[in-house]
């Protein structure tokens, strides 16, 4: 099991990622801010090229698609799946700046069952 945004976390949502179908033009760099968290604010970056995480890390972007900022009692239930990330934007509970179209991305490779793995070995 890894920890919500450990090492190890990132390390399992890369290698699932990088091994997702490739899918020509889904593309997008999303940054992701989570508050509220025993770490305090953490900041990662996800990276998708042609439906395939190629990064999945902490830090920020240059210039992302598009940020996300969700409180981290939230970012864990995605994480772990006991939260759908299309209910939590619909309800509000992750706030967005930027394009809506890499988004859409995003949550097209978030969707695939492969990425249900990261989940499965998620842990708070």
């Amino acid at each position: 099991m890894a920890r919500y945004l450990s090492p190890e976390w990132f390390a399992a949502g890369l290698a699932v990622g990088g091994a997702l179908p490739e899918r020509p033009g889904l593309s997008a760099v999303v940054e992701h801010v989570v508050g509220g968290g025993p770490d305090g604010e953490v900041r990662y970056v996800t990276r998708v090229v042609d439906g395939r995480v190629v990064q999945h890390e902490p830090g920020s972007a240059d210039e992302p698609d598009a940020t996300l900022t969700v409180p981290h009692a939230e970012g864990l239930a995605i994480a772990t799946g006991e939260l759908d990330v299309n209910a939590a934007f619909m309800q509000g509970r992750i706030k967005t700046a930027g394009r809506t179209g890499p988004l859409l991305h995003l949550l097209a490779v978030l969707q695939d069952p492969a990425w249900a793995e990261v989940t499965a070995t998620t842990e708070a």
